[in-house]
Order: C-alpha cells, then sequence, then structure tokens
C-alpha cells in the first residue's frame, strides 16, 4: 500500500500498490499529528500487507456550557485518486444537504410496512432493522447490487446468508432489491461454477472465496421461489429456473455418490471435517425438491414436476424416519457410519478441547467410545452433536407433530437455549446467533406455537442497543459483526409471515392472510405492505381487534382484482359477517376459511355467540 499525509488539505490518502484502488479520510479541520503504521487495526486485525493511517486532533476546545461539532469524513474510488479526492471534496462541502436527504430517504423507508403492536420495543427494534437493511445494501458496478451479510467484519455477498435474509426483507418492501441480490449471487455462481452450484461467497473484487457448501444450492432455490411468490416477476423465475434444474441435478448426482437421496458436504455449520450426509442439506434438498416441481409445474415441464415430487417424498421418508432419533426425541445432525465418524472424531475432540468445551470433549469421546464397540462399521447410522441446525424439520414443517413437539420442546430447554438466544451447539453451550435462534422461533411457527415462537424474537430483540446504538449483533448479545443482515429472517419472517400471516402469490393476484396472534395480544395493524412489482404490484393494510365476544378484521387493498383468502383459527365461531352480511365460511379441522373474490376493503367480524 502506498500512503500520504496532505497536511495543507487535512486528509490521509492511501492506495493498494497494485490496483487503483483509493482511500482519503480527514476532518473538517486540520489535523495536529499524523501516524501509518502496519499494526494500527480497528475492530480486528487483518491479514495482508495493509498499512493504517491515523490522524489526531488536539487544538480543540470546548467551554463549560457549550458544544461544538467535529465532522468526519472517508471517500473511495476504485478509479483514480482524482475520483476519490472528487467523492471526498462533495461529502465534506455538501454533507449538510446530503444528511437532510438521507433523512427523508430514511422517513421513506420507516413508512413502508409499518406495524403496531402491542410490544412497544418490539416494535422499535422491528423498525431499526428496516434501516439496517438499507445500511448493508451495497452495489459495486463490476458486481452488482444486493445485501451484503455484515458490518465490518463480513461486507460482501453470500449465498447462504442471503436466503435466509432476504425472506426478512420481502415484507418490508425490498422485493427489488430481493430481485438483484439474487441475480448477483446466481450471475457469479454461473460464472464460477456453471453447474448449479450456489457459491458461498465472493467478495466486492469479485473473488469467490468457497464455491459453495452442499447446502446453499437448494437454499437458494427455496428462495428463489419465495422471491417469486412476493415480487409476481415471471422473467426473474425464468431466468432462474435453469439453474434451478442444474442444481437439483448437481444435488442428487455429484453430491449423492451413494444415491441414498441424502446430498453430502459441508452444510451451514462450517465444522472442519463435519462434511458428510447433513441434516439441514438433506431438509433443504426437500424444500428445493417441492419448489422445483412447483417451478416445473408453471414451465409446463409435468414429468419433471411429477419426478420432483416423487424425491422429495422419498426424501421426507427418509428423514423422518432414518434421522429421527426417538430415544433423543431429536432429529441426528448427520447420516454416516461408524467407520467415517471414526476417522474425523480426534478432530472434533480437539476443536472441544482447544474450545476448552468440558461438556463438548466429554460428549465426544464419549460417541468415540460407542463407536469402537459397534460390529459393522459400515452401516448407516444417526449421529446428534446437537448443533442448532436439527431445527430444520420444524422450520420447514416437513417433520410430523408427533416428533416435532418433543423435539421443539427439547430445544427449549437450558440444555440447547441460553439467555440471549438458541445456542449455536447443546454441547459447547457457548455462543449464540441471532440465526439459530431465528430458525427456532420460524420453527415454532410452523406449528403454530406462536407465544413460543416470540419467545425466540424477543430475545433476538433483547439484544437491541447491547453493542452500536440502534442495532443487533450478529453473535448474542454484542460480538461479531455490529449488524447482520439474517437478523431480518428472525425478526421480520415470524411477525410478517406468521403472526400477521401474509402469504402472498402476487403472480396470480392471490393473498392468503392467516393470523396467529400470541394469547396477550388482542389488537395488531399493519400498513403500506407493498406485495408484487410491475403490473402485479399492490398495497396491502391489515387491523386486527379481539374482544370478549368478537375478533374483527379490516384488510384493505390498494388496487383491485386480487382474490384474498383468509384463514382464521378459531372454530367457536357462531356468525361470521363480511362487510355487514352474513356468510357462510369454509370451516375445516383447525379454524375456518373466508374467500373474497376481487377484493378492495373489507370488514369481517367473526362473532363468538
Amino acid at each position: 500500500m502506498v500512503w500520504m499525509l496532505d497536511e495543507s488539505a487535512g486528509i490521509f490518502i492511501g492506495n493498494d500498490s497494485e490496483n487503483p484502488w483509493y482511500v482519503v479520510f480527514g476532518a473538517d479541520r486540520p489535523f495536529q499529528k499524523g501516524k501509518q503504521d502496519r499494526h494500527l487495526f480497528g475492530p480486528e486485525e487483518t491479514a495482508g500487507q495493509g498499512i493504517s493511517g491515523l490522524l489526531t486532533y488536539e487544538d480543540v476546545e470546548i467551554q463549560k456550557g457549550d458544544t461544538i461539532e467535529l465532522n468526519f469524513f472517508i471517500a473511495g474510488s476504485n478509479i483514480s485518486e482524482e475520483s476519490a479526492l472528487q467523492t471526498f471534496a462533495t461529502i465534506k462541502n455538501q454533507h449538510n444537504r446530503l444528511f437532510e436527504a438521507k433523512k427523508e430517504r430514511y422517513e421513506k423507508i420507516l413508512n413502508k410496512t409499518m406495524i403496531k403492536i402491542p410490544d412497544k420495543h418490539l416494535e422499535k427494534v422491528f423498525n431499526w432493522n428496516k434501516f439496517h437493511m438499507d445500511w448493508l445494501t451495497m452495489e459495486v458496478p463490476e458486481v452488482g447490487r444486493g445485501l451484503v451479510a455484515g458490518h465490518p467484519e463480513y461486507p460482501w455477498w453470500f449465498g447462504c446468508d442471503n436466503s435466509y435474509a432476504l425472506l426478512g426483507n420481502l415484507p418490508i418492501g425490498n422485493l427489488e432489491l430481493a430481485i438483484e441480490t439474487l441475480d448477483l449471487v446466481h450471475n457469479v455462481s454461473e460464472n464460477e461454477n456453471g453447474n448449479g452450484r450456489i457459491i458461498h461467497e465472493v467478495s466486492t473484487c469479485g473473488a469467490v472465496a468457497n464455491k459453495g457448501n452442499t447446502q446453499e444450492t437448494p437454499h437458494f432455490i427455496m428462495c428463489v421461489w419465495e422471491t417469486f411468490l412476493w415480487t409476481g416477476d415471471y422473467e426473474f423465475l425464468k431466468r432462474m429456473y435453469p439453474t434451478v434444474k442444474k442444481g437439483i441435478d448437481w444435488i442428487f448426482n455429484e453430491m449423492d455418490p451413494d444415491g441414498d437421496l441424502l446430498p453430502e458436504g459441508y452444510g451451514i455449520i462450517e465444522i472442519e471435517g463435519l462434511n458428510v450426509e447433513l441434516i439441514d442439506t438433506a431438509v433443504y434438498s426437500y424444500g428445493a425438491l417441492n419448489v422445483g416441481s412447483l417451478m416445473a409445474d408453471m414451465f409446463e415441464e409435468s414429468s419433471l414436476a411429477e419426478h420432483y415430487r416423487g424425491l422429495a417424498n422419498k426424501l421426507k421418508e427418509t428423514i423422518n424416519q432414518e434421522m429421527w432419533m426417538n430415544e433423543e426425541k431429536l432429529y441426528a445432525d448427520a447420516m454416516a457410519t461408524p467407520k467415517l465418524i471414526l476417522s474425523k472424531i480426534d478432530l472434533y475432540i480437539d476443536r472441544a478441547k482447544n474450545d476448552h468445551a468440558i461438556n463438548a470433549v466429554k460428549d465426544l469421546e464419549q460417541m468415540k467410545e460407542k463407536i469402537l464397540n459397534i460390529n459393522d462399521q459400515e452401516k448407516q447410522l444417526p449421529w446428534l452433536f446437537k448443533n442448532w441446525v436439527i431445527n430444520t424439520p420444524m422450520e420447514l414443517g416437513l417433520a410430523p407433530r408427533e416428533q416435532a413437539i418433543p423435539a421443539l420442546n427439547r430445544m427449549g430447554t437450558e440444555e440447547f437455549t441460553g439467555q440471549w438466544g438458541t445456542y449455536l451447539s447443546g454441547m459447547y453451550q457457548t455462543a449464540m446467533m441471532t440465526i439459530s435462534t431465528g430458525v427456532q422461533a420460524v420453527a415454532e411457527c410452523k406449528y403454530d406455537r406462536i407465544d413460543e415462537a416470540m419467545r425466540y424474537v424477543n430475545l433476538i430483540a433483547s439484544t437491541f442497543n447491547q453493542r452500536l446504538p440502534g442495532s443487533i449483533s450478529e453473535m448474542s448479545p454484542d460480538y461479531g459483526c455490529f449488524v447482520q443482515a439474517w437478523t431480518s429472517y428472525g425478526l421480520v419472517w415470524p411477525l410478517l409471515s406468521h403472526v400477521f400471516g401474509i402469504q402472498p402469490k402476487a403472480h396470480w393476484k392471490e393473498i392468503t392472510i392467516r393470523p396467529r396472534l400470541p394469547k396477550s395480544w388482542d389488537h395488531i395493524s399493519l400498513t403500506n405492505l407493498e406485495i408484487g412489482t410491475g403490473d402485479k404490484a399492490n398495497v396491502c393494510c391489515v387491523s386486527i381487534l379481539k374482544t370478549k365476544d368478537n375478533d374483527k378484521y379490516n384488510i384493505s387493498l390498494e388496487k383491485e382484482g386480487w382474490k384474498i383468502m383468509i384463514d382464521l383459527p378459531d372454530q367457536r365461531y357462531k356468525k361470521v359477517l363480511l362487510d355487514g352480511q352474513e356468510v357462510t365460511p369454509i370451516r375445516k379441522e383447525n379454524g375456518i376459511i373466508i374467500l373474497i373474490e376481487n377484493a378492495s376493503n373489507h370488514e369481517i367480524q367473526a362473532l363468538y355467540e
């Protein structure tokens, strides 16, 4: 790196020695001292040969009762020093105007998907999450525009992270951002792999560090379908569909050499040596087959759709029978032969020792002893390492209720859940992350255990302001990235998709509203919810008021011509009024359904007497 201190301009200028990459920083007053050093670091020490700069401002006097402002400016360019200096001058000279423009833009962000709920702290955190997603939106001309993973450690794009995070962005009005992000990840993956495999990460300079863990490809496919449901963008789905087909082929051919429908390789838990047949990969592969069949139906490939559905049914049976450990009342982390696990177990034990995880060492050593006493070393068996991903069968709702509820109950105990959320590992019982807690919340929602789900949502919200004011850290409660994109999955998705119950099919101009409120909530409202893009765009508002005698639902759409299906949970309703007129709802096992064709503004009253 080349650097210089320009005392006359009061700035530090640095550039990469081999590329036209420049950074300029300074303030609106002269500095008194400047320094550069290889070992000047911010949040953490980084690799490489970079040099950091330090500017010291000592000529600052503040009289008692007075205030002063010291504004700092940072600019960069990947083109030239002149470009970086020009940007620096612009933000220095126009920062007041730019600040007012940002405030106006933030007001617009805030006014999208406005919720009113009894829990005012959670409502505040929900609103701040909208700003977080804006902080994490990055555009690089040579790569694209999309949602990056986190600041400051991971300001680039990930396949895995975005397949979670974008589901938390769709309901808050970031529909185009979801499409742009998936296009970016898709295009890089096609250039890097070309076989349907989705990359793990790509930096802002276009470098791919990991061609993709096995789990990321089916996860991406599921996210593509959900984005299509919210946006109704047929051309987007059409762009993705060839890669979806290639990705499914890659999963069940190259990554499943023994043909048991359980793909091999690394999953979300990137633990060295844990690259076997993993639960998260299996579950998300089931999800990819399901949505893949729906895509094939859309593109009139009926035989392929039937093929995918058949594989999905077989895989679901495999997961629920072979990977379910009835004596534990939990799903296994992995399927593998004792011989294979024995070849890796010492690696797991050493990792636990290095992390000073005494309980994990004990559990793993007991596992090793058990393996040594197994006669058939070549038989596929389930293995429990107690990582949070054993929640994924419940997250997708593929676990039958008689298995799901005992598993969720155990995951909610102190064995798996700490003060700030769900442990990454029930063996280690140390680190907690917003994503492990968020997946637990979504898993509870899938079985309409809304109060249990809100427990986890509130654990995430409880870490708000712990490190950076207005934000939630990646690692709970207060370390890792100070803001992380996938936190939105644990905050927004349970609230909007399950509590408010918004489930759109924008391409067909249909919305299902399936509200499921926590027991202590008697009112909620939602305004300015954007659904659909282009000619499928619409805006939805919902309010619910529950009283002793009746429940009132007000629903409105900005544009007519859409169909609404309202799915209510209570069979005790004696009478249902739609816009003042009694209607006969469709009764089902756990509630009722009211259909409204050509919907506009409507009031539904469900009376108990």
